[in-house]
């Protein structure tokens, strides 16, 4: 009986901190370029996806600072009234490993926080109007509208390496408006980035990855 307690001790104990490595203190562990599958394919089915490359540097095993730069056109319709238009959006931040397996972090879960801004043109299209003292009801077009966008995105995810320089992971992303002014005539109901305009919002990426050769 004592044999098969000690035996079965260290399966009972807590979980240590994982030690750390010499390569964690090498500031460069690698580049990565990257984009979102499932975007790329809305955008190619015009269902008001986005286009965008994202690139983040590991260093120290430790901290990612991640850029991603964008394009979306987009176009919607509702109670008789149709929008469309286009914007560019820049995000910029930083990810932390949370848990990751490989002498350069290759197989990662991440969490992070990212500050996003876009500027993008919109048109309205058959805007109603009621009838007042002066006028009829009438319905009116705005076809260049412009307008920009301040986000916070809170993002957690997983990367792992598939063959190689080539990986695959997923993100899941709250966003958070800051500022989202409207235009000269209305509100755009979609912006570029970031989603439906409104308070929060919430995405989820399936992505794909290269580790660039230095």
């Amino acid at each position: 009986m004592t044999g098969l307690l000690l035996f079965f001790l260290p399966l009972w104990s807590a979980p240590k901190e994982r030690p750390s490595s010499p390569r964690d203190s090498i500031l460069y562990h690698g580049s990565y370029l990257g984009t979102d599958l499932m975007q790329d394919a809305l955008t190619a089915m015009g269902k008001n996806g986005q286009l965008s490359l994202m690139a983040d540097v590991n260093l120290y095993n430790k901290y990612l600072p991640t850029l991603e730069v964008g394009y979306a056109p987009w176009s919607m319709a509702a109670y008789g009234i149709e929008a469309g238009g286009q914007g560019y959006f820049g995000k910029i931040g930083v990810n932390l490993p949370i848990s990751y397996f490989g002498p350069n972090a290759e197989n990662m879960f991440f969490g992070g926080l990212h500050y996003a801004f876009g500027l993008y043109d919109y048109h309205l299209q058959n805007v109603p109007f009621q009838a007042s003292y002066w006028n009829t009801a009438y319905t009116s077009h705005f076809m260049e509208e412009h307008s920009n966008a301040h986000w916070l995105e809170i993002a957690g995810g997983l990367r792992m390496q598939i063959s190689g320089p080539l990986f695959l992971g997923w993100t899941l992303r709250w966003k958070r408006a800051l500022k989202i002014p409207d235009g000269a005539h209305g509100a755009a109901p979609f912006v570029p980035g970031f989603g439906k305009n409104q308070t929060s919002n919430y995405s989820f990426g399936f992505c794909i990855y290269y580790r660039l050769p230095w």
